[in-house]
C-alpha cells in the first residue's frame, strides 16, 4: 500500500479540523432535537395535567347540579305545600339553568377548538339582548341582592350579528360580574355607538382584578384565585369563550379594573359583521386539546 506523499502535516490537521466541526455541528442539532423532545413532552404532561384537571372540575359542575335537580324535584313532588313548591321550583330553575350554561359554554369550546363554527348575521338590537341575559339571571343576581341597571338609548343600539354568538359572550360575562360583584352592589350595562362601533360596557364594583393577573383572564385554564373563589361554579371556560367568540364576530374586549373598587369589561362590536371575513388565529390553537 502507498501513501500520498503530497499530504502534509498541514493538510491532515485541517482534515481533523474539519471532521471535528462536522461532529460538533451534528452533536448540536442533535441536541436542538433533544432539547425540543424534552420540550415537547414537558407540554404533553402539563397538558395531560390540565384536561385531567378540567374534566375533574367539569364533572363536578354537571353532577352537583344533576343531583340537585333531582332531590329537588323529588321534593316537589312530595310537598303539599304550595310556597314550599314555588321556592323549590326556583331552586329547580337555576340549578336547571346553570348546567344548561355549563353545557353551552363546553360545546362552543368545543367548537371553536375544532374551528367548525359557522358565522351568521342579522338585525338585532344589543338593548334587548342585555335585557334577555339580565331577566335570565336575575335569580343569581337575587341570591347577592345585586339589581341590574341598563343605561341605553334603545333605538340607537341596532346591529347586524350573530345573535347566538353575541348572547353567549354577554351572559359570561354579566355571570361573571354576578359572582365576583359586593352583596348589594349593581351591575350596570352602558351602551354607546360611535363611528361603525357599538361599544358595551359591564360594569361591576366587585373585588377587581389585580393588574399582574389580567391576562391570566381569559386563559381558559384558569381560575384567579381559586381558594378563594371556591364557591364560584364554573371551568374557567366562560371569559375564554367570550374572548373567541367576540373576536370570531370581528370585536374586541377591553378590561379596566382596580382591586377591591370592581371591573369593567368593554366589549367592542362593529355594526355590520362581515359574514365572508376570516377568522384569525384561536386561543384555543395553543396545542392543548380538550376533546
Amino acid at each position: 500500500m502507498e501513501f500520498n506523499k503530497d499530504i502534509t502535516d498541514e493538510f491532515l490537521l485541517n482534515e481533523l479540523r474539519l471532521r471535528f466541526e462536522d461532529r460538533n455541528k451534528h452533536i448540536n442539532e442533535l441536541e436542538v432535537l433533544n432539547q425540543r423532545l424534552r420540550d415537547l413532552n414537558k407540554k404533553l404532561i402539563e397538558s395531560e395535567a390540565m384536561k385531567s384537571h378540567f374534566l375533574s372540575n367539569m364533572s363536578n359542575e354537571i353532577i352537583n347540579p344533576f343531583s340537585s335537580i333531582i332531590g329537588l324535584a323529588k321534593i316537589i313532588s312530595l310537598s303539599p305545600d304550595p310556597q314550599e313548591m314555588k321556592r323549590k321550583a326556583a331552586f329547580l330553575y337555576d340549578e336547571a339553568r346553570i348546567l344548561d350554561f355549563q353545557f353551552k359554554n363546553i360545546f362552543w369550546a368545543a367548537q371553536l377548538e375544532s374551528g367548525k363554527i359557522d358565522l351568521h348575521s342579522q338585525k338585532l338590537n344589543i338593548y334587548d339582548i342585555l335585557q334577555s341575559i339580565a331577566n335570565k339571571l336575575e335569580y343569581q343576581a337575587a341570591k347577592k341582592h345585586i339589581v341590574f341597571e341598563i343605561n341605553a338609548e334603545r333605538d340607537k343600539c341596532e346591529i347586524f350579528s350573530d345573535a347566538y354568538k353575541l348572547e353567549a359572550i354577554f351572559e359570561n360575562i354579566l355571570d361573571n360580574a354576578i359572582k365576583f360583584n359586593k352583596n348589594s352592589e349593581k351591575v350596570i350595562l352602558r351602551i354607546t355607538s360611535k363611528g361603525n362601533n357599538i361599544y358595551v360596557a359591564v360594569i361591576d364594583f366587585g373585588i377587581g382584578i389585580n393588574p399582574k393577573d389580567i391576562h391570566l383572564i381569559f386563559d381558559r385554564f384558569k381560575k384567579l384565585n381559586e381558594e378563594i373563589y371556591t364557591d364560584n361554579y364554573g371551568q374557567g371556560l366562560g371569559l375564554a369563550v367570550a374572548k373567541e367568540l367576540t373576536e370570531v364576530i370581528q370585536g374586541q374586549i377591553h378590561i379596566e379594573s382596580t382591586v377591591n373598587k370592581g371591573t369593567m369589561f368593554t366589549v367592542e362590536l362593529p355594526v355590520s359583521v362581515d359574514v365572508n371575513k376570516q377568522i384569525g388565529n384561536s386561543i384555543f390553537d395553543d396545542g392543548v386539546e380538550l376533546f
